[in-house]
């Protein structure tokens, strides 16, 4: 890649970084409002979660294969 492809990848990347920043801001006063928490029924997702005790799924090391 040309110094121009990568600059402009850079200044993307980081305006993107900027924008996650920004978004993160807003989604922790969200995680904070309760009624907000409550309108998205988390305590009812919480409660109906179900665990997958199945141990025998095993993650390959290798994702080149």
């Amino acid at each position: 890649m040309s110094d121009y492809q990568l600059n402009f990848l850079d200044r993307r990347v980081q305006y993107l970084e900027g924008k996650i920043q920004d978004w993160e801001k807003v989604i922790d006063q969200l995680m904070k409002n309760k009624s907000f928490m409550h309108a998205l029924e988390v305590e009812e997702m919480k409660k109906n979660q179900t665990v997958n005790t199945d141990s025998s799924y095993i993650v390959k090391a290798n994702y080149n294969d």
